[in-house]
């Protein structure tokens, strides 16, 4: 007579093998989470830079008069200058103006533009 050997359970290698098998999902889940908080942390900077470009831009506005568009004190003189810094949720956005003279049909027009520069955190 032979004898039948009948497992109705799993071994231990089974269970060491399929905790693994979970580690490594649970691994590369978590990365996906943490790689997607960066991506939203520079998104939220980079959306705060351009609301923030637009607050820089009004006191601009306010020299924006032919009778004084070539007065020294005008702001609109400078070629490249900066802007005074600001702190949003501990991130420092730092404005700098560039301000170009463009000949278009006979008129000449300023250009400015703003770029905003910040340093993310890690």
């Amino acid at each position: 007579m032979s004898k039948t050997k009948h497992s109705s359970g799993i071994s231990m290698l089974e269970i060491i093998i399929s905790m693994m098998i979970l580690a490594l999902v649970l691994v590369g889940l978590i990365n996906v989470f943490v790689v997607s908080r960066g991506y939203m942390a520079h998104s939220r900077s980079r959306t705060s830079a351009g609301q923030l470009a637009t607050v820089f831009m009004d006191p601009l506005q306010n020299e924006v008069n032919q009778s004084s568009w070539d007065t020294p004190g005008n702001l609109l003189n400078a070629s490249n200058r900066a802007g005074s810094p600001v702190v949003i949720d501990g991130v420092t956005y730092t404005p700098t103006y560039e301000i170009t003279n463009e000949t278009t049909g006979g008129s000449t027009l300023r250009r400015v533009r703003v770029n905003i520069t910040w340093n993310e955190t890690k």
